[in-house]
């Protein structure tokens, strides 16, 4: 996902997305794209204003499709495009956290829980994985 406005970031955010800022030299979202690509079979990332270098930069780094959720709100393409057909284990991203990922670790714990029908998406990095799964599961 990023498609937010990045409000907190202003003024950086006025003409650029979030997700092209620079951290450490490469824009904000180049850790997961690149940790994602050539692991992951569709990558699919949301976008929002100011968009035309993050489309560029997503299509030239892995991603293999852009969604425009300008002005349709934060869950629109959740119900609102192919990504409603799918029927297989989706992984939900924020391209504003930075953070390594164990892609086997995920879906192995996915896995043991019985493939539960949820929406994982890391913001909470201080829990571990197995206990945020755990914890949506449990509220199901």
């Amino acid at each position: 996902m990023a498609a937010g406005q990045g409000t907190r970031l202003a003024p950086l955010t006025a003409t650029r997305p979030k997700a092209m800022l620079p951290v450490d030299g490469a824009p904000l979202i180049s850790k997961t794209l690149l940790q994602l690509k050539n692991k992951i079979k569709n990558i699919v990332v949301t976008v929002g204003e100011h968009s035309e270098d993050l489309v560029i930069y997503v299509l030239e780094n892995g991603g293999t499709k852009v969604l425009s959720t300008l002005y349709k709100g934060n869950c629109w393409w959740l119900f609102n495009s192919e990504i409603r057909e799918i029927d297989e284990p989706v992984l939900v991203l924020p391209c504003d956290n930075i953070t390594n990922l164990n892609l086997p670790f995920i879906y192995d714990n996915y896995q043991q829980l019985g493939s539960p029908p949820v929406w994982l998406s890391l913001f909470h990095l201080n829990m571990r994985l197995k206990e945020i799964l755990y914890h949506l599961i449990m509220e199901l």
